[in-house]
Parts: C-alpha cells; sequence; structure tokens
C-alpha cells in the first residue's frame, strides 16, 4: 500500500488478493554522515516520516477502535457472568443472554459510556426478565410480574430487532422465557 496506494486509489492498479498482506517491512535510510544531511535530504527524511505517518493513521486508529470494543465487550460479558451467577435460567434465555444481550449492551456502552441512560435501560431490562423467571409467590409479586410484562417483552422484542436476531432464534428465546 506504500508505493501503490495512489495508484489503487487512481483506479490504475487493481488489488487482486484484497485478503493478502505482504511480511511488514522496514525502512532504513543510509546516508555517510550525520554531517552530510543536506537541507534536500532532510526534506526528503521528513516527507517520507510523515507519509509513513499518514499511511499508518488509519491502520493505528482501527486497531485502537478494535481493541476498546472488545473492552466494552469484556466488561459487558463480566457483568452479565455476574449478573447470572447463581440463577437459575432455562438454557435458551441463559443463551441468548450471553449472545444477543451481551451485544445488545455493547452497543449504548460503546456508542455513549457505561453511565448512559441507554446502558441502565438495558440492564434494567434484563434485571426485570431475570426477576420475572423467578417463581412469584405473594400476590403483590404476582400483580408487579402482571404490570412489567408487556414493557419487558417489548423491549425484549425491540432488542431482536436492533440486533437482527434470526427469527427462529428469537422464537425459541421468548417460548424459553414463557415456560
Amino acid at each position: 500500500r506504500f508505493l501503490a496506494g495512489p495508484e489503487i486509489a487512481a483506479g490504475r492498479l487493481l488489488r487482486i488478493l484484497p485478503d493478502w498482506h505482504g511480511m511488514e517491512k522496514t525502512l532504513y535510510l543510509v546516508y555517510p554522515s550525520p554531517r552530510a544531511v543536506t537541507a534536500r535530504l532532510r526534506a526528503f527524511i521528513e516527507g517520507e516520516r510523515q507519509h509513513v505517518t499518514d499511511s499508518a493513521a488509519a491502520d493505528v486508529a482501527a486497531a485502537l477502535s478494535a481493541e476498546e470494543k472488545e473492552t466494552d465487550r469484556s466488561h459487558v460479558r463480566a457483568f452479565l457472568r455476574d449478573r447470572l451467577a447463581g440463577v437459575e435460567v432455562p438454557f435458551d434465555v441463559r443463551s441468548f443472554i450471553e449472545t444477543i444481550w451481551a451485544e445488545h449492551l455493547t452497543a449504548p456502552r460503546q456508542q455513549h459510556g457505561p453511565e448512559s441512560e441507554a446502558w441502565y435501560e438495558g440492564v434494567r431490562t434484563l434485571d426485570d426478565m431475570l426477576w420475572s423467571i423467578v417463581a412469584k409467590e405473594r400476590s403483590a409479586q404476582k400483580a408487579r410480574l402482571t404490570r412489567m410484562i408487556p414493557a419487558l417483552i417489548g423491549g425484549l422484542r425491540r432488542a431482536c430487532t436492533a440486533q437482527q436476531v434470526p427469527a427462529d432464534r428469537a422464537k425459541a428465546f421468548f417460548e424459553a422465557l414463557y415456560q
């Protein structure tokens, strides 16, 4: 990309193996002595240094972004693991939480931060779902459950749509949740 990048961008060259990358190369500049560095040579060195820096900027930014996303995803997975500890839930519900809901919670954490309203809304929905699974014996608990079900199911369905969950996976999850 260093030399061919402008030619590829202009359409004069075609990349035929886009997933292949050659080995990294180190560029060395050899000259007789530090005292022999002329103004032209110094300008050339600085120009090449800037070109390499500019060329690498997009890759560095992409790597940093991927690292931040993975950090957020790791925090969400640890959070969910703690929330699910000691709670008996059906397999399809646990699987949904550990995959779909993990992605659903990762998005607002990445976009708005771990203290955002969108994050807390996702956590509240998770907590309501986990609370709704536990058997209810008191009439006040049953009344609360009856009131919360429509909003809970609506929130879960919106999350399924946002995460583009396949219909069969969503169906299995909701069937397990209803049992």
